[in-house]
């Protein structure tokens, strides 16, 4: 039985899923014209497993985040739209949450590590929500990887004349 199974499943963890599922709730009921659709992909996607550079500046794994709901989501810092969004709802989601935030992380994994410095993502993920926000970065290859286990799509565009650029990717966020 897998990891993530095993989660749903545990009766010592039924505090978890009942937070996962408010959560959940609080996620669908975010934005009254937006509809957040929540898929159940639980034995089609690998459990959650990586090794990679916390926006503190430590190496971690998923084993730090062992016994904590931890939402995984790609984006990028410069990210003019989507990403700022995302990470504002997530911030609301896990407000509404109260006290049973406790054991609530999000993880925001960079698809743009030659800009995303452990520095950059702190300030990031600071401005959005310091008590469960993660900034996670790496070598490109770790991210790849990382991000091909869970069908995450993402490309650098050409750079414009100034010298920046966007990075075009997917927007699902992950519940574990």
């Amino acid at each position: 039985m897998s990891t993530s199974h095993k989660f749903f499943f545990s009766c010592h963890r039924l505090g978890h899923v009942l937070l996962v599922v408010a959560l959940a709730g609080v996620l669908t009921a975010c934005h009254p014209r937006e509809t957040w659709q929540l898929t159940n992909v639980q034995g089609q996607l690998p459990d959650l497993q990586f090794k990679l550079t916390a926006d503190s500046g430590a190496t971690v794994t998923q084993a730090k985040y062992a016994g904590d709901v931890t939402l995984l989501y790609f984006g990028y810092t410069h990210c003019p739209d989507v990403c700022p969004e995302t990470m504002a709802k997530l911030a609301l989601v896990v407000q509404h949450l109260g006290s049973k935030a406790k054991h609530v992380r999000v993880l925001f994994v960079s698809v743009d590590p030659a800009r995303d410095t452990p520095k950059v993502l702190h300030g990031y993920v600071d401005a959005f929500d310091p008590s469960h926000d993660i900034g996670l970065s790496g070598s490109a290859a770790a991210i790849k990887t990382l991000a091909h286990g869970y069908h995450v799509g993402y490309q650098a565009q050409k750079p414009r004349p100034d010298g920046s650029y966007d990075v075009t990717h997917s927007s699902a966020i992950y519940i574990f």
